[in-house]
């Protein structure tokens, strides 16, 4: 019962009695009511009434065409793509993707549309594209050029769309798409197909996002053999002409894939991550290539520790420079809290074995790394620097990890010194080996830091200050676990 009351909305509904709907719905009545008076004459059971309703209503054909339209003006009017009003043709084209006959089309015009902008992909989720974008996934191949790109624009404004794509098993889509353009590469030598190279940066871009800070869709991509598909790509890469940007993306992927979970990952394939990355950080001469092949590099440090630090790989996830009390104030408390923010960076390693080759190994790295990043021309291999000297002291530094001992910049300096000159003595029988000397390693990291304290380019002489301030609250607050443990 109405109970004399008027039912209202708030905020109220829009009228829907002028949508232009209503004109594209009035044209395709018209239309089949003169389809209809052609019958007339010859009976509706006859073979040319069969042939007449076979034909498709002009609906999806007429908001196809007047979309593609509106799409030209609008990469040709920037006002009209400024006004960000979504189309009055969206919910036609969401319903043309499901059927077989217009989704070619209509999946190519919402490629074009979410190009425009993030307010293009908002629109496009409103009408409720999302959930039939995920089941597109796999399903036909014949669409996957424009399925990559679409789902790159749709991860890229709401990464909480990864989810659903890792819980329905789609992730192995993107990693197809990356082992169609490593076949491609393999097969002629480059890659010159330019829906290749864009179908891969896409593809390498959403991999990125669907594995990062995840270690369901790590897990996955691994079962997928992603990882050796990106390790490809790197290594590739030196010897053959593949685009900077598909390089890039290649890394960027592994370091998201990679990082806080590398123990996923047999030995052998981080090694010869490693190698690769330190081949692209000194020979490679794009700029942006050597700095993501530093931070990569860093993601790929295992350390306990690195699942705790936050998206610039310096501070953790629930401190802050602003958080940390001063040095001598003695609020322990503070301190306390500060290194439990960090748990299990003092303990030892779980897999011993694995830590002493990991350690030998890098140790023989970054040997040759840190002098050329150290002093790279770009400031943003410098940058990435930063965070990597402080994995690598973490790690493999115990007297910082373990006793909460930061030496001076002078100790430093003599201790580098003097291991440089003991490194380059050989002694009557040796034999070089792959393994580098852990010593040497830890002393020209602590050198490369109150190096890039002085570094002529200040967001890296920032980034350098909060590193240091941060090992020396944690050594400070490990010092004070250490003493109230009695030891």
């Amino acid at each position: 019962p109405s109970l004399k009351r008027t039912t209202v909305s708030y905020p109220a509904i829009p009228p829907t009695h002028n949508h232009p709907m209503w004109m594209a719905w009035d044209f395709v009545v018209d239309v089949l009511l003169e389809k209809l008076t052609t019958l007339a004459p010859v009976g509706p059971n006859s073979p040319q009434a069969a042939a007449v309703l076979a034909e498709p209503l002009p609906f999806f054909d007429s908001q196809l065409q007047a979309f593609e339209v509106w799409l030209g003006m609008a990469q040709i009017d920037v006002t009209l793509s400024d006004a960000k009003i979504q189309p009055v043709q969206l919910p036609a084209v969401l319903h043309a993707i499901l059927g077989a006959r217009y989704r070619a089309q209509a999946l190519r015009l919402v490629q074009v549309f979410f190009l425009l902008g993030d307010w293009a992909v908002d629109c496009g989720l409103k009408v409720g594209m999302g959930p039939y974008f995920v089941q597109l996934l796999g399903a036909n191949q014949l669409h996957s050029h424009y399925l990559v790109t679409i789902w790159a624009r749709i991860l890229a404004f709401d990464p909480t769309f990864r989810n659903q794509v890792i819980k329905d098993s789609k992730l192995p889509f993107f990693g197809a798409m990356v082992h169609s353009g490593l076949t491609e590469l393999r097969d002629t030598g480059s890659l010159t197909s330019l829906k290749t190279c864009t179908d891969s940066v896409m593809a390498l871009f959403a991999i990125s996002l669907l594995v990062d800070k995840h270690p369901q869709g790590q897990a996955v991509a691994a079962r997928a053999n992603i990882d050796a598909a990106l390790l490809a790509f790197v290594v590739t890469s030196s010897t053959a002409p593949v685009p900077p940007l598909i390089v890039k993306w290649a890394i960027i992927a592994m370091a998201k894939l990679w990082g806080a979970a590398p123990a996923t990952f047999l030995l052998d394939a981080t090694l010869a991550a490693w190698r690769a990355l330190q081949l692209q950080a000194l020979s490679s001469p794009h700029p942006q290539i050597r700095a993501v092949a530093v931070c990569a590099l860093r993601s790929t440090v295992s350390s306990l520790a690195l699942a705790y630090l936050g998206a610039d790989g310096v501070l953790p996830l629930r401190t802050s420079t602003e958080g940390m009390p001063p040095l001598a104030s003695g609020r322990s408390r503070k301190r306390k809290e500060f290194l439990a923010a960090i748990p299990g960076l003092d303990e030892p390693e779980a897999d011993l074995t694995r830590f002493f080759n990991e350690r030998n190994v890098l140790a023989n790295l970054l040997m040759d790394l840190l002098p050329a990043a150290l002093f790279d021309s770009s400031s943003l291999v410098r940058h990435e620097l930063v965070p990597l000297c402080l994995v690598v002291l973490l790690r493999f530094d115990d007297d910082l990890r373990f006793r909460g001992i930061i030496p001076h910049p002078h100790s430093v300096r003599d201790a580098f010194l003097s291991a440089t000159a003991t490194a380059a003595t050989p002694r009557p029988g040796d034999r070089r080996s792959e393994a580098g000397d852990p010593v040497l390693l830890v002393a020209f990291t602590w050198h490369a830091l109150f190096t890039l304290l002085a570094d002529p380019f200040p967001k890296v002489v920032t980034k350098a200050v909060i590193v240091v301030r941060f090992l020396e609250y944690y050594a400070a607050a490990l010092r004070d676990k250490l003493q109230v443990g009695g030891g």
